[in-house]
């Protein structure tokens, strides 16, 4: 996350925000970013010598800190627990060490008690990072009381909605609120995989990014999101909580497709020429010609990806040329 803010980036996984970076590019925005207080790294650096870069320079922000702020992966409503999980040890310094501990929290993250916590903390390490268990753990109850030395005098814990009660209120977009925020739907999405985390614009891409950011958003302004998924299933097969994302983001194009007209029209349109061999095959021609010929590469794509490259033959001609090459071996 603070490399990603260094550059002046977003996040490209939910899990893993730099994951788009390779350690050559990382040792070179620390050298270019940070001043020499801190150790620049050569652009031979190694993995752990990054580290201790960024441990450095964080650890003398954490300390000089007057507010720490965290998110919350569950509240335990039995006992008003906070459950942090991470891996680094950010989560632990942030809201340990600052005088006040300010805590963000979506109402879905509430569970009933205890007895619920093991087996949604097994399955959330197991699917983010494939580890046992996560190498943090953080119970927080309250703030600082009068026997202890350390942690926040202040606490306060802010609940957000932002549309959570209105995806609750739907029979079908509520099972929405079950995510429990691992990131393995996207892991093995072949779009994601494809494309990467900036490609969608929004904090979440992948899978989950196209159900949760159009009911947030609003389907008008981030329904084009819904486009970037082939209906392949991996989404759904590999989520820990069983979420039927395939269904979840059908519903949401039917939605799609009864505010805006337009793509009813095109639809239909797909339809007919997919429904005959022949309309089909003259499309495939057409789209094969024009593809030699030179093209605008639009903006809004170049910006996060590069515009592929048509392929020079068709998948029908490629097939029919292997079927002809096998008759003839025979």
């Amino acid at each position: 996350e603070y490399i990603v803010q260094l550059d002046h980036e977003k996040s490209s996984h939910i899990i893993m925000p730099a994951i788009h970076k390779t350690k050559e590019q990382i040792a070179q925005l620390f050298a270019d970013k940070l001043n020499e207080d801190f150790g620049k790294p050569p652009k031979d650096a190694t993995v752990d010598e990054l580290i201790g870069v960024g441990r450095k320079v964080l650890r003398q922000k954490f300390m000089q800190a007057d507010m720490g702020i965290s998110g919350v992966n569950f509240a335990i409503a039995e006992t008003g627990t906070l459950c942090l999980v991470a891996n680094e040890g950010n989560g632990r310094i942030s809201t340990g060490a600052p005088d006040i501990h300010v805590a963000l929290m979506g109402l879905e993250k509430v569970i009933p008690s205890f007895a619920e916590l093991p087996t949604l903390l097994k399955l959330l390490t197991r699917s983010a990072t494939g580890q046992i268990m996560t190498t943090y753990l953080n119970m927080i109850s309250s703030p600082r009381k009068d026997q202890e030395l350390d942690g926040p005098s202040q606490f306060h814990l802010v609940i957000i909605d932002n549309k959570r009660s209105a995806m609750y209120q739907d029979d079908v977009l509520q099972e929405t609120l079950t995510c429990i925020r691992c990131g393995a739907c996207m892991n093995h999405c072949p779009v994601y995989t494809r494309i990467g985390g900036h490609a969608y614009g929004s904090t979440y891409p992948g899978p989950i990014g196209q159900i949760v950011t159009p009911q947030i958003e609003g389907i008008e302004h981030a329904g084009d999101l819904l486009d970037a998924c082939s209906l392949n299933g991996a989404c759904g097969e590999a989520c820990p909580v069983s979420i039927d994302l395939p269904v979840l983001i059908r519903e949401l194009r039917n939605k799609q497709t009864s505010l805006k007209p337009p793509h009813r029209v095109i639809w239909n349109i797909w339809r007919q020429f997919y429904r005959s061999t022949k309309r089909h095959a003259l499309l495939s021609k057409f789209v094969s010609l024009c593809s030699r010929l030179p093209m605008p590469t639009p903006k809004a794509w170049s910006n996060t990806r590069t515009f592929p490259k048509p392929a020079p033959e068709s998948f029908s001609t490629l097939i029919k040329k292997q079927k002809e090459n096998e008759r003839e071996s025979e």
